[in-house]
């Protein structure tokens, strides 16, 4: 069989979470060892790094992204005689001369616009009518599952749940100089509490500021606040939040971290927190367990889902609570380490080589 996959979250110069939702399956041993010839569709800025015996890529410049996706790709899929299309988005080609799988991470469009009432009217018509086009949708969680079913009114018998995996790279890090070195290259001048994701409204990010805040000095005064997300325009608004507060010199703002260093960074947190009122799945609470560090997160959408009972699972609208976990946590050993092995336990449920598998044999079933 001959799969094609639009490949062009895997960029040259930064690491998405698409980007490594297929970069997670395309590495996996499963991938590379199977049977099928997988051909993977970029643009001029993806990295064809991943290319193998079976893993082709073809590379082609994109102008007009509605061109690209709608045109461009079905063309490329004739011209290859592509069995089956993989698309890692809630979006893909209609005109395909093979069946199309979609991939729905999350609806936080619908529930957390970043645009205007049209556009965003506009944006959800269009992804409705490409799910309900295409003919098999893949989603992460459970949680995700209930809202294409509401939100998109597909039948239930074409959406099917692949939850995501953590590669094996996401390990506890027992190497006190290692973290010393990783701490001393991001000017982390102490032990720290972590965060991991964007700033986005629907991260939630101001809650965890307000928690902070509210601990009390002693914590504060031994512990900084660690923010690690790329710089965006949502930025701007958590970084006046921290100044108002006064919490300057407390708070750390990481920006871009390789993904090389994550391990270490996770290993080295005391906690954890993710205080996200909406995810599809939520992997930086999962990297974090997987790297033996106590997770404090919202008990929404997805969340208790992935964590379960291996973390302590907070309601996202009350600082006040989270102030309270991360004072629990930060203050009982015994809590930390039990925390820790649970995570552990837990972070060993979703490998990246069952996510491979379990995903190549929907794919299967659906050729």
């Amino acid at each position: 069989m001959r799969i094609g996959i639009d490949g062009r979250e895997l960029l040259r110069s930064n690491v998405t979470g698409i980007g490594r939702y297929l970069r997670n399956f395309l590495s996996s041993q499963v991938v590379r060892c199977s049977p099928h010839e997988f051909v993977v569709y970029g643009n001029q800025f993806t990295s064809p790094e991943l290319s193998g015996p079976n893993v082709r890529f073809r590379i082609v410049p994109e102008h007009i992204t509605l061109w690209w996706d709608q045109v461009v790709l079905s063309r490329l899929a004739r011209e290859d005689r592509i069995d089956l299309f993989l698309s890692p988005y809630d979006k893909g080609p209609l005109l395909l001369p093979c069946p199309l799988a979609l991939t729905v991470h999350d609806l936080s469009f619908v529930s957390f616009p970043e645009h205007g009432a049209f556009r965003s009217r506009a944006y959800f018509g269009t992804r409705k009518l490409m799910a309900r086009r295409a003919d098999l949708i893949i989603t992460v969680s459970k949680s995700s599952k209930r809202d294409i079913l509401r939100l998109f009114g597909v039948r239930e018998d074409r959406i099917k749940v692949v939850p995501n995996g953590v590669p094996d790279e996401y390990s506890r890090v027992e190497d006190k100089s290692l973290i010393e070195r990783i701490k001393h290259r991001y000017r982390i001048p102490g032990d720290y509490i972590l965060y991991v994701g964007n700033f986005k409204p629907h991260k939630n990010v101001r809650c965890l500021i307000d928690a902070y805040k509210e601990l009390p000095d002693m914590l504060k005064d031994k512990y900084y606040l660690v923010l690690c997300g790329r710089r965006d325009k949502f930025r701007k608004e958590v970084e006046i939040r921290v100044r108002s507060l006064r919490l300057e010199g407390r708070v750390i703002f990481l920006d871009f971290v390789p993904e090389e260093d994550m391990p270490v960074l996770y290993s080295g947190a005391e906690v954890f927190v993710f205080p996200s009122l909406y995810e599809g799945f939520g992997l930086p609470p999962l990297e974090a367990m997987a790297c033996g560090t106590p997770v404090i997160c919202s008990d929404s959408s997805s969340l208790p889902e992935v964590v379960g009972e291996a973390g302590v699972l907070v309601d996202p609208n009350r600082p006040e609570l989270f102030a309270e976990a991360m004072e629990r946590v930060l203050t009982d050993g015994e809590l930390r380490e039990d925390l820790r092995s649970k995570g552990l336990r837990r972070s060993r449920r979703f490998s990246a080589e069952d996510f491979s598998r379990r995903l190549l044999e929907i794919l299967e079933e659906l050729a």
